[in-house]
């Protein structure tokens, strides 16, 4: 279920966005078919979206490239002559992608407030005397 720090559901505060899905197709009477519910400044009235439903449920089912390690050892022939037994190049990464049906924030996410995961990427040269 799609939740904040306080409790289930998206509460909107005030008439300016608190999370970013309020600041797209949410609904007005121009726009009856919106997305998500109305913005209004209720806490946790459910007519508004702020506390837990039927609405707020998503499959959590999700594919993620979690890790990736890639070397590659230099041929010997490009540094033999100077003394060097071993080189390699080396690039790591992760949290690459991720593939879901849940738009609002990250599956693995505890609440739509949590500090998101972080991609990291890591190069470098290893080199063996």
């Amino acid at each position: 279920m799609i939740a904040t720090n306080n409790g289930d559901g998206v509460f909107q505060v005030g008439d300016k966005p608190y999370f970013e899905l309020w600041t797209g197709d949410v609904w007005t009477p121009e726009n009856p078919g919106a997305k998500y519910p109305r913005v209004s400044g209720a806490w946790d009235d459910p007519e508004y979206g702020g506390q837990g439903s039927s609405f707020w449920i998503r499959n959590g089912a999700f594919l993620r490239l979690k890790s990736l390690n890639i070397a590659y050892a230099l041929p010997s022939v490009w540094y033999a002559k100077v003394g060097l037994k071993k080189v390699q190049v080396f690039f790591n990464a992760t949290n690459l992608f991720c593939i879901s049906g849940i738009d609002e924030m990250d599956p693995e996410q505890k609440t739509l407030d949590s500090y998101p995961l972080m991609k990291t990427f890591t190069g470098g040269l290893s080199i063996n005397f």
